[in-house]
């Protein structure tokens, strides 16, 4: 029995490889064209955050089924945190004082920050990368740019990335 069964399994791991199934996430794969656009969400109604060139590295850990590719937030990408919310805790460090603060995901193209994907939990360490006073007189508020907390993604269209890209730009035929 277990004999008659081994040569299926062997079957379907070629077929199902031969198929193109699903990569095992997260993994590699490079950006194939100049100037495409990394979004805050998986669609085109998302704001860019973003532009990435032929040729760079990012890191797939899911794919949406429109098409959008869930990735690693590029080097120099970072996130809004409202200043009432954090409390400095060291040199470019603070801790959330609330529960559920809202991680607004930041855009290199504006102020921008309408699209929250994770929520910060009250005692959470951040890393602060600047500070931004918006408004003025009682208006004025201060904004903190911090690293991406864990669980935040930026996304790019599938159409442009390639596990198999080489970064010399020399596709294989």
């Amino acid at each position: 029995m277990v004999r008659s069964v081994i040569p299926w399994i062997a079957y379907f791991v070629l077929v199902s490889q031969a198929t193109g199934e699903e990569p095992v996430f997260p993994y590699r794969a490079y950006v194939t064209a100049d100037d495409v656009y990394v979004r805050s969400g998986p669609g085109q109604t998302y704001y860019p955050t973003d532009k990435l060139r032929e040729g760079d590295e990012v890191e797939v850990y899911r794919h949406d089924p429109g098409g959008w590719y869930a990735i690693r937030p590029p080097a120099g990408s970072f996130t809004w945190v409202s200043g009432r919310l954090l409390a400095q805790g060291g040199e470019n460090l603070a801790v959330v004082s609330e529960e559920d603060v809202a991680a607004r995901v930041g855009s290199r193209f504006s102020d921008i920050r309408e699209v929250i994907q994770v929520r910060l939990h009250k005692g959470e360490v951040v890393e602060l990368l600047d500070v931004k006073e918006v408004g003025a007189g009682p208006d004025r508020r201060t904004w903190y740019k911090i690293a991406p907390p864990s669980g935040e993604f930026r996304w790019i269209f599938g159409k442009y990335v390639d596990p198999d890209y080489p970064a010399e730009g020399v596709r294989k035929t």
